[in-house]
């Protein structure tokens, strides 16, 4: 690809899978991402701004098991060899989140919690809260944290309910009539493209 600087990006497949194993950016710096057997990254490559050689800039553990819940996905992010942070994602049976855990300060972890109607659209998603662990945990039964989706028979959100209130979302052809908690009314018209 070449922009309008004539500066160009150029792409390095792996062809077994179809996905983008390089990248070299308009500076000529390369990145890289490695892939296991089910096409799921591994580690993410960047330049090292002093040196240009390549440093790990996101690495991936996977742990599959059979029983919803189980499935976990480990994020480890490098700020520096030394440093780095580590996000836990917790997969039921279809692979949509249940908890994600990511690491704070003090040994903590900034935990969120979701859950999904008989659809499987998402029907509620908690704020973030702190807990001491990196393992899954039940989530939080506490209402106040949480938002929760209605959805029409489109499957467009039609109400969106906190611990504040409730927004409601009415549809008019390109139009959408949003009541916030307030009971403020805003209207958002689109055209086919969405825009």
């Amino acid at each position: 690809c070449t922009n309008a600087l004539s500066q160009s990006t150029g792409y390095t497949f792996d062809y077994a899978t179809g996905k983008v194993k390089q990248t070299y950016d308009p500076n000529g710096r390369l990145y890289a991402t490695a892939y296991d057997a089910f096409r799921r990254p591994l580690t993410v490559s960047i330049p090292d701004p002093s040196t240009g050689t390549f440093v790990t800039k996101t690495a991936y553990t996977y742990t599959d098991s059979a029983t919803p819940g189980l499935t976990s996905i480990q994020q480890t992010d490098y700020l520096s060899s030394a440093t780095s942070t580590n996000t836990y994602t917790y997969l039921d049976g279809l692979g949509r989140n249940l908890q994600i855990r990511k690491q704070a300060e003090g040994g903590n972890y900034a935990v969120k919690d979701f859950s999904y109607n008989t659809l499987g659209l998402l029907a509620s998603e908690s704020l973030p809260y702190f807990s001491s662990s990196s393992a899954r945990t039940t989530a939080s039964t506490n209402g106040a944290l949480f938002t929760f989706y209605i959805y029409d028979s489109l499957q467009r959100v039609s109400q969106t309910g906190t611990a504040v209130g409730t927004t409601t979302n009415s549809f008019d052809d390109w139009t959408v009539h949003v009541t916030d908690v307030a009971g403020k009314q805003k209207d958002f018209t689109k055209d086919a493209d969405r825009k």
